[in-house]
């Protein structure tokens, strides 16, 4: 086994049908043109081969419907992902994949999703420890006038977000 570093939506240096599998994580967010990426996994794959694609969507839903789009949360998360697809990164692709990866040709595509809580937790887990975990997103406030909103505004949203976490959420991990 070997291994090479390598920038992923530049051609790559190896030759058409050299892979057996190809195993991508957590790319939302990182990659300019996912659907370029996919096509090339595609050209590289060996005929019979493998593309494996976890992925989180990290975007909040309630099933009894008390998560609405006025919600401080889902404004949070709007702001997010107006804030990624302007920078050319967008974050929330998850559900995006399976049209991308049959575009691309693939054939007998899966998509797995599961359903995970975020809220309601025992009394032993802090909410703390689920809503910390959201600040690293937070420099994204700084885009705010690049998406006519405020700074102050995005940054507010930051704040009232903790206080929405009283719902029952479920975050999706689609899969291909």
């Amino acid at each position: 086994m070997q291994f090479q570093i390598d920038d992923a939506e530049a051609d790559w240096t190896f030759p058409p049908n050299h892979f057996d599998f190809i195993h991508a994580r957590t790319l939302g967010g990182s990659i300019g043109d996912m659907s370029g990426l996919i096509k090339q996994c595609y050209k590289h794959l060996k005929p019979g081969g493998w593309l494996g694609i976890d992925e989180c969507e990290i975007w909040p839903k309630s099933d009894d419907g008390s998560l609405t789009p006025k919600h401080a949360l889902s404004i949070w998360f709007d702001y997010l992902d107006k804030s990624s697809t302007q920078i050319g990164k967008k974050l929330n692709i998850a559900e995006e994949y399976k049209k991308l990866v049959k575009d691309a040709g693939f054939e007998d595509v899966r998509d797995d999703t599961y359903k995970v809580r975020s809220a309601d937790f025992p009394p032993a887990v802090p909410q703390s420890k689920l809503t910390d975990g959201l600040d690293p997103f937070r420099p994204l406030s700084e885009l705010g006038p690049k998406i006519n909103v405020s700074r102050n505004s995005v940054s507010g949203s930051c704040l009232r977000r903790r206080k929405g976490l009283s719902l029952t959420l479920s975050l999706c991990l689609p899969g291909c």
